[in-house]
């Protein structure tokens, strides 16, 4: 599943959030995903403006919790 969808053109880096289901929530797949998006559009030359949106009504609930207590859980 893409939980960061990218497209770029005409100077622009699109950049969405797409796990609309737990409201855009992070976790590390999803943190990862988004550097890896953040950093593609740094290194594009032809990138002037970077948006980021989201799928869904809301924009990102902060960390997914669930995935939160699941790494407490999972000890060193």
């Amino acid at each position: 599943m893409t939980r960061v969808r990218t497209a770029a053109g005409n100077g622009v880096a699109r950049i969405t959030l797409a796990r609309a289901e737990k409201k855009n929530a992070l976790d590390s797949e999803m943190v990862s995903a988004l550097r890896d998006a953040v950093r593609a559009a740094g290194a594009d030359p032809s990138v002037r403006v970077v948006l980021l949106g989201a799928d869904g009504p809301d924009f990102c609930a902060g960390a997914d919790l669930e995935a939160l207590a699941a790494m407490l859980d999972a000890g060193a």
